[in-house]
Formats: C-alpha cells, sequence, structure tokens
C-alpha cells in the first residue's frame, strides 16, 4: 500500500510537472505570437516608410528639376539685364559724345549700379570683418567701392557668374572700341 501511495505521489508529481511544462509552453507560444506579431507590424511600418522615402525622393527630384529650371531663366535674365545696361551705357555715351547730357538719367550704367548696390548693402554685410572694406564706404570713390565690390566678388563666383562677368567685360570692352 505504501508502495501504491508512493507511485500516486510519483504520478501527481509529474502530471503537475507535465501541467507547469504546459503552462510554460503556453507563456512560451504567446510570447511567440507576440514577437511574430510584433514583426509583421515592424514589416508593415517598414513598407510605409520605404513609400515615403520614395515619395520624398521624388518630390527632392521635381523641386531639384524646377530649381534647375529657375536657375536657367535667372541666368538668362542677368544676360538680358547685361545686354541692356551695356545698350543704356551705349547710348549715354553717344549723349556725352554729342554733348546732350540733359536728358542724361542720374546713376546709369553698370558702374553706378554696382556702387549703389556696394552703398544700400544692409549695415551687417558692410560691417562683416571677412568682407570690410579698405576704407569707410561713404569715404571711397565710386570706382573705389566697385573696384572694392568685384574683389569681394571673384571669389564667391559659380562658373555662370563668372561666365557673365566675362560676358559683360567683353561687352564693355568693345564698346570702348
Amino acid at each position: 500500500m505504501q508502495r501504491l501511495g508512493q507511485e500516486d505521489s510519483a504520478i501527481q508529481e509529474l502530471r503537475n510537472q507535465i501541467g507547469n511544462q504546459a503552462g510554460n509552453m503556453q507563456v512560451l507560444k504567446g510570447e511567440y505570437d507576440r514577437i511574430t506579431g510584433g514583426v509583421s507590424g515592424l514589416q508593415e511600418r517598414h513598407k510605409n516608410l520605404s513609400g515615403e522615402v520614395e515619395a520624398n525622393i521624388r518630390e527632392m527630384q521635381t523641386m531639384a528639376a524646377m530649381t534647375n529650371e529657375i536657375n536657367s531663366q535667372i541666368a538668362d535674365l542677368k544676360k538680358q539685364l547685361v545686354e541692356e545696361e551695356l545698350a543704356v551705357e551705349k547710348d549715354v555715351k553717344k549723349l556725352e559724345a554729342s554733348g546732350n547730357t540733359t536728358n542724361l538719367p542720374f546713376g546709369v550704367g553698370i558702374r553706378s549700379t554696382v556702387a549703389h548696390s556696394i552703398s544700400s548693402a544692409p549695415t551687417y554685410v558692410r560691417e562683416d570683418p571677412a568682407i570690410k572694406p579698405p576704407k569707410p564706404l561713404k569715404e571711397m570713390t565710386e570706382q573705389e567701392q566697385v573696384d572694392w565690390a568685384m574683389k569681394m566678388t571673384e571669389k564667391e563666383m559659380t562658373p555662370e557668374e563668372r561666365e557673365e562677368a566675362e560676358l559683360r567685360q567683353a561687352l564693355e570692352a568693345s564698346l570702348r572700341d
């Protein structure tokens, strides 16, 4: 009998262990389901983010194309402005040569335009030590202001601006001849 009681007790112990193992398996299955659900959610989020990234890339490409178009239009307008300024300079020189200076507008020409741009620049630009003029702008002649401005812009010119400056210089030289 005692043996039977021990076997019953051993069987009960095994049943308890099996129950515990079954409980542990349920916990592990729940954990597995939670992890796979999380992975599925992450995969869906990754898919959504990939779509957003692709949309952002397309938008940036569109903006870059628009920027290129705008820059092209700006370059065309700058060339047109240079040509118009040179035409005005030519007309002014003709009027000056004929002695008729009564119809000349104040501040015509490229040089006075550049000098005006410099003298009307915001204070923080004029007082920036990196681009500080050799003496105060009010004390500089118009030619000194132009020379200083040209010197400062040479360092910052883009290839398009260099091309424009060369075109302007060539046109000015042809007008002088």
